[in-house]
């Protein structure tokens, strides 16, 4: 439609008119094309106009469109609408996508008075938990004090998102309330408290990090062995005397990092860096679920070059990037702490209490993956409101991948030179985003939109200081061993180099070799990079970001 709009402005403005005065769903999708159009000189002016139209409009749905079309054309009207509708809006999904457009200015004193006046008053949870995050962008003193407050919401999620945040400013006075939360008897507060010092760095609060290692909550020990493994060098695992007794010896010696130094520490993974550098001293923590296995994957990559068994004559890759597994009922003994990730196999059957171990991890920064039945078994129970489950009963097929959020980070290398990815579907969950405003698509299947009603196939979001990604595939069971319509060596590597992402090296040292004779055979020595390049780039995204 914006290149119709080239050739013919009025034609486009009179359509643009005529979609946002439909009722929903189409006058959403009319706030949509308006964001596009204003990108086009000759409609610009009337795409803006639809748009701060839109706010004021009844329904809900298309305030929320309006919202996140204004926002990202940075359309100033629409940013200080916004700033209204967080704080009064009638509906909570407006509310939200109202501070998700305006996260990026918190340091404005406007926009930050709307912020902590959210977390104060608001009467739904999500909406403050996310006020709360949101504050972790602000060294203000206003926020810490607000932050403080909220330490003790009605709400373990909203308390949690708010300890969290007040560490992240590296602000000496947020110690003291950490240190006091880090004692209480929820370990959900304990925990969160420890990410929060953790984030911190000063040297006050080290020693009740290196005290929390022998908690008996694994979620609250593990964060804390790992930030004093990051800011030592040493590793005295769970063992909190060891820890206070080297600190005690050293740690006036120790310098912490300061803030430009973590930026620098951060900015590095930004960098051209390899799968295995960029997964090296993560927590992986995977799901061992009768479906899917991403172990199989992380197995097979890379980590260098070490010397070959005598007689073999030339070095052998080392492969595989560690992990470490839990199942049903035993997430709570085994832990997950946020400076990880943990991926949710399918099928993704998990137990209640498990739901609230994750719920916990994903809030204070940890990054979630699930594929194919775990969106409806594990995402939707951790973060419902953003997408669902659509379920096709006995459906087996192998279709094709496109990208839909083009220029997106979490696309790097997986559609490059012009790979297009084939994705095996076992009995699937299809997604249907349920929040278009604050859940983004990345990849679609215009072949099941088409036959099934609905094609997206890869979403991810926001939630609480962490991120959730769900596809539709299995990350393990792709490739050569689902193409069995290949017959010869040569349609066997095209398919490799076209559909997995095989990289030419890897074809150049290959292609002579006999196993390429056999779909098997071939699959137990190449696998599809296609799914492990999307969670690297979530991964590299990650490590951006933490401590």
């Amino acid at each position: 439609v914006a290149a119709i709009a080239r050739v013919d402005a009025v034609a486009a403005e009179k359509l643009l008119e005529t979609l946002a005065g439909q009722p929903p769903p189409v006058a959403p999708r009319a706030m949509r094309l308006a964001r596009a159009l204003a990108a086009v000189a000759d409609t610009k002016t009337a795409a803006e106009r639809t748009i701060e139209k839109g706010l004021s409009h009844a329904d809900a749905d298309v305030r929320a469109a309006a919202l996140h079309a204004g926002g990202q054309i940075d359309l100033e009207p629409v940013l200080k609408k916004a700033r209204d509708l967080a704080l009064k809006d009638k509906n909570v999904r407006v509310r939200l996508v109202a501070m998700q457009e305006l996260r990026d200015s918190v340091q404005d004193d406007g926009v930050l008075g709307v912020f902590t006046a959210v977390l104060g008053s608001a009467s739904d949870a999500s909406v403050r938990e996310d006020a709360a995050v949101a504050l972790g962008r602000s060294r203000s003193e206003l926020a810490v004090k607000e932050l403080v407050k909220a330490l003790g919401d009605r709400e373990w999620a909203v308390a949690v998102c708010a300890a969290v945040s007040l560490g992240k400013p590296t602000q000496e006075s947020a110690v003291e309330p950490l240190l006091a939360l880090s004692k209480s008897e929820d370990w959900r507060l304990r925990g969160a408290a420890i990410v929060g010092l953790s984030h911190v760095t000063k040297s006050e609060a080290v020693p009740p990090i290196l005290a929390a290692t022998a908690d008996k909550a694994a979620a609250v020990a593990l964060p804390a062995v790992a930030c004093a493994k990051a800011l030592t060098k040493q590793d005295f695992g769970r063992d909190s005397a060891a820890w206070l007794k080297w600190w005690g010896e050293n740690g006036a010696k120790l310098k912490l990092w300061t803030p430009e130094e973590l930026k620098a520490r951060r900015e590095k993974f930004g960098y051209a860096m390899s799968v295995a550098d960029v997964f090296k001293d993560l927590d992986v923590i995977v799901l061992d679920s009768r479906g899917d296995q991403i172990q199989r994957v992380l197995e097979r990559v890379e980590t260098g070059a070490v010397a070959a068994p005598a007689g073999k004559g030339k070095d052998a890759a080392a492969l595989g990037v560690p992990y470490r597994k839990t199942m049903a009922g035993k997430h709570r003994e085994d832990g997950l702490q946020p400076f990880g990730v943990y991926v949710s196999n399918c099928t993704g059957e998990v137990l209640p209490d498990d739901i609230e171990c994750i719920s916990w991890f994903v809030r204070t920064g940890g990054y979630l993956f699930g594929s194919c039945w775990s969106l409806g078994e594990t995402i939707e129970k951790v973060y419902p409101g953003m997408a669902k489950a659509v379920h096709l009963e006995n459906e087996l097929a192998t279709v094709s991948a496109e990208p839909i959020a083009e220029s997106s980070a979490y696309l790097a290398g997986v559609f490059d030179g012009g790979v297009e990815p084939h994705y095996n579907l076992e009995g699937p969950h299809m997604i249907e985003v349920l929040d278009r405003e604050r859940c983004e698509v990345l990849v679609d299947s215009p072949q099941c939109a088409a036959k099934y009603g609905v094609g997206n196939m890869t979403v991810w979001f926001r939630a609480g200081h962490g991120l959730v990604c769900d596809s539709v595939n299995h990350f393990n069971n792709q490739g050569l061993v689902n193409a069995t319509w290949l017959k010869e060596a040569e349609q066997r590597q095209a398919y490799a180099g076209d559909r997995m992402a095989m990289p030419w090296s890897q074809w150049r040292a290959t292609n002579g070799e006999k196993w390429w004779g056999s779909n098997t055979k071939a699959a137990e020595q190449v696998f599809d990079r296609t799914a492990l390049s999307l969670v690297t780039n979530f991964v590299r995204s990650k490590r951006q970001e933490e401590l």
